[in-house]
C-alpha cells in the first residue's frame, strides 16, 4: 500500500496546466486485500537513505494537455529542474522486496 501527500495547483480559468508536489511518500508491505493499514508500519520511501541522495525526495508533477507553457519552461530552467522518472508503486516493491533480477523465475513456465 502507497500513501503520499498531495499539493495540486491548478487553474479555476482553464485546464491546460496542473502541478502537483507529493511529500511524504510511504509504503508498507501488506498480506491482504484491505485499505485499513497499522499506522506503526509505514516505511518512507523519499528520504535520503533509500533514495540515495542527500535531499528528501519531492516528486513535483507537470502536466499539460497541448505543449509545455513558455511560462512553465521558464520556470523549469530558473529552478534548474531535472527530468526524473519515479514510480511511487515500484519504489515500494523495491522497497519491500529488493529489485528484481532479470532473470524471473515464473510459476509454470521456469526461468526467463
Amino acid at each position: 500500500m502507497v500513501r503520499y501527500d498531495r499539493e495540486p495547483y491548478f487553474s479555476r480559468v482553464d485546464d491546460y496546466v496542473r502541478v502537483t508536489m507529493d511529500t511524504r511518500i510511504r509504503a508498507q508491505a501488506m498480506d491482504k486485500w484491505t485499505f485499513t493499514a497499522p499506522p506503526r508500519n509505514w516505511r518512507a520511501l523519499d528520504d535520503g537513505v533509500t533514495m540515495k541522495s542527500p535531499e528528501s525526495l519531492i516528486v513535483l508533477e507537470l502536466k499539460f494537455t497541448t505543449q509545455v507553457p513558455l511560462w512553465l519552461h521558464n520556470i523549469v530552467e530558473r529552478l534548474d529542474l531535472t527530468r526524473r522518472s519515479f514510480s511511487k508503486y515500484g519504489t515500494s516493491i523495491k522497497a519491500f522486496y529488493g529489485a528484481m533480477d532479470a532473470r524471473t523465475c515464473r510459476f509454470a513456465g521456469g526461468w526467463r
